[in-house]
């Protein structure tokens, strides 16, 4: 069994725009980061662990919520005793 945080990548490489109004902080280090986590291939990551797992019979979780994950995980270990 294994248990993943399901990540939004889409909000979080949202960019931070600069305009004449409100003008955008830390534009150039947002951009790079953004870079950074798409070349990460979370995506394609996910997906292949996906099948890993169906080949193993195992199950993958995607949870929204980290703590939720590691509740899943605590639960798992002692039904393992």
């Amino acid at each position: 069994m294994l248990c993943v945080e399901d990540l939004k990548i889409v909000n979080m490489t949202k960019s931070a725009k600069e305009t004449k109004i409100n003008f955008g902080c830390n534009v150039k280090a947002k951009s790079g980061l953004n870079r950074s986590i798409l070349a990460e291939g979370f995506e394609i990551f996910f997906k292949q662990l996906g099948i890993q797992t169906k080949d193993k019979r195992s199950n993958l979780f995607k949870d929204k919520f980290k703590e939720y994950a590691q509740e899943v995980y605590k639960l798992w270990l002692y039904s393992q005793c």
